[in-house]
């Protein structure tokens, strides 16, 4: 009968233990003082600053603006800074793996509570 009863405080302080864990390091991953988990990752796109996109090869030009190449590449440079602007693919990646830890540490907690509950059963029973 002892048995059980140690068996369920030492349930109680691990179940304990994993959820303090959890939240200690959710907290430090919201301040930033560590990274979250990377669960996803960004692929580095490398492209030439001069190389000409598939897309504009076959762009038609008003004659009254000219056909200088520099001004397809001038045109290019602000569409693709623009969308660069717009877009921001590195936020939406850590946003994502914010999440994933969100999740993470749920089923941490959830855990951490049952096994806490089974120990509190045992301590009870005996």
């Amino acid at each position: 009968m002892n048995i059980k009863k140690a068996f369920g405080w030492i349930l109680v302080f691990f179940g304990l233990l994993i959820i303090l864990w959890t939240l200690y390091m959710s907290f430090n991953i919201f301040t930033a003082k560590r990274p979250a988990p990377a669960v996803f990752k960004q692929e580095q796109i490398v492209s030439k600053e001069n190389e000409i996109l598939p897309e504009t090869e076959n762009l038609q030009i008003n004659p009254k603006i000219g056909k200088s190449p520099q001004t397809v590449e001038e045109l290019q440079k602000i569409i693709q800074s623009q969308l660069n602007q717009l877009a921001l693919p590195k936020s939406y990646t850590k946003i994502f793996n914010l999440i994933s830890w969100s999740i993470f540490a749920g089923i941490f907690i959830f855990g951490g509570g049952k096994i806490a509950s089974i120990g509190t059963e045992l301590i009870r029973k005996t």
